[in-house]
Formats: structure tokens, sequence, C-alpha cells
């Protein structure tokens, strides 16, 4: 009978283990998405509106020496006081064109052509994230603690009868 409940108890935990990792499990979906299209001569900087802070951006179309730079909270504080930009993501039209991720206070996009300007267009996806599977928590943790219950009780049983059989 030992083994059969280590055994029942070693699948109770590990469901119990699965069951909570699929519970967080996200997926994005789209809210909306937005193209913007200027014509750039020097520094513009666009202020985009953050109601669920997960974007996409996605240059389509611009100069070869042109910079499209994401700023977002602390970046755009030190690009506001000394415009310089250290650690935010840069694209290219013939680098990485699109960047994917989440934006803390604020999505700022700064367009800056090195020699001179021309067309730009970039397209702006927001999403937000869901738990879909966050339900499965619950019966989860549940089990958890159902099976660390059983696995206490039967080390507990395991150590006594390993003791009297040593006196």
């Amino acid at each position: 009978m030992k083994p059969v409940l280590w055994t029942f108890t070693a699948v109770l935990l590990i469901a119990a283990l699965v069951l909570i990792v699929i519970s967080n499990f996200s997926v994005y979906h789209i809210v909306s998405t937005s193209n913007l299209s200027i014509m750039v001569h020097e520094r513009m900087l666009l202020n985009i509106s953050n109601e669920t802070g997960i974007f996409k951006v996605n240059v389509i179309e611009a100069p070869k020496d042109t910079l499209v730079i994401l700023l977002s909270g602390e970046n755009y504080q030190k690009f506001l006081m000394n415009e310089q930009v250290s650690s935010a993501p840069v694209l290219k039209i013939d680098g990485k064109r699109e960047f994917f991720g989440e934006f803390e206070d604020c999505l700022v996009i700064l367009v800056n052509p090195c020699v001179k300007g021309g067309f730009v267009e970039i397209e702006v996806s927001r999403y937000v994230e869901k738990f879909p599977y966050a339900y499965l928590a619950i019966p989860g943790y549940f089990l958890f603690i159902i099976s660390m219950g059983l696995l206490f009780q039967l080390v507990k049983h395991t150590l006594r009868s390993r003791s009297k059989n040593f006196i």
C-alpha cells in the first residue's frame, strides 16, 4: 500500500505544479493599430497615448539615415534634460525595424533624420495582456496543499516506522 500512496502523492504534486504553471501563461490581444505618416525635416517628438502599456512599433518606410528612437519613462526624462539617449531601443529602415515591448509611463517616438529629412511611416499597435488560464491556479493551489499534506504525513509515517525498527 505504501508505494501506491507515494505514487499517488507524486502524481498529485506534479498535476498541481502543472496547473499552477499553465495558469501563468499569457496571451497578447491587439487593441488598436494606427499608422503615423509624417514628413520629417528635423528632429521630431511624437507622444503616443499609453492606455495599455504594451506596444509594437514597426517602421514601414523611412529614409536610410533616419533613426526612430523609442523613449519611455526614465529615458524620456534624460532626453529632456540633456538630449542624449543611452539605452532606448533604436529602429532603422536598414536594421532592426520592429520592437515589441512594455513601456511603463509613456511612449514617445523620437524621429531623428541624420542628414536630410523625408517621409516616415510608422505603425503603432497597442496590445493588452490577458491570462486566459488564470482560473486553473485555484485547483492547482488546492491540489498542491493536499499533496504537500500527504507528503508530510508519508514522511512522518516512514520516519516513525524506521525509528521503531532501530529500537
